[in-house]
């Protein structure tokens, strides 16, 4: 694994895991109420709805990973995974997406995230069990990428639509008066 730390304990893992999944619960919940507030709905509700099942997966994980936490880490341990060092993640400035396609696109890179580190675990000389539990993460985390590729798809195609739409609209009659008078 050329020296990076993954967590051998499922403690350990658990512990990470929980990070990763209450950040994503809480940047969806951020994201969602500012799509809210720009009339993005859509994006808004699948935002939502990840929420929730992301809320699920967060109280399965507390009752696995018991009362005590992973052994802290150093900010080098984590190099590998750039920004992932659990503590910065908080004391960093979030970006606030602009509109439904920004929103999505930033969730997709801290998913890929998520779903290489638990990969490299399941990759690990972890136990048998670690490694399992690592590889259904990054399983889940797959199915959260595909679906936020597929939200992408659908906002680009009904950005597409819009544009049609809006090309295919008959020109203002008054406008028209206008051009040709002056």
């Amino acid at each position: 694994m050329d020296g990076r730390h993954v967590p051998m304990t499922m403690g350990e893992l658990c512990w990470h895991a929980l990070e990763l999944k209450r950040y994503a619960e809480s940047q969806w919940t951020e994201y969602a109420k500012r799509l809210r507030v720009l009339d993005e709905h859509g994006v808004a509700g699948a935002l939502e709805d990840m929420v929730r099942d992301q809320s699920a997966e967060i109280a399965a994980l507390d009752a696995l990973a018991g009362m005590r936490p992973a052994r802290e880490l150093s900010p080098w341990e984590f190099v590998w995974h750039l920004s992932y060092l659990p503590e910065a993640l908080e004391q960093r400035r979030r970006v606030l997406p602009m509109n439904g396609r920004e929103a999505l696109q930033l969730s997709l890179v801290s998913r890929r995230r998520a779903e290489k580190f638990y990969n490299d675990v399941a990759a690990s000389d972890a136990e048998g069990k670690v490694r399992d539990c690592a590889a259904e993460l990054a399983g889940g985390e797959r199915w959260r990428i595909r679906r936020l590729e597929q939200l992408l798809a659908e906002d680009e195609l009904a950005q597409r639509q819009d544009m049609m739409r809006a090309d295919a609209r008959p020109a203002d009659p008054r406008r028209e008066g206008l051009r040709r008078a002056g």
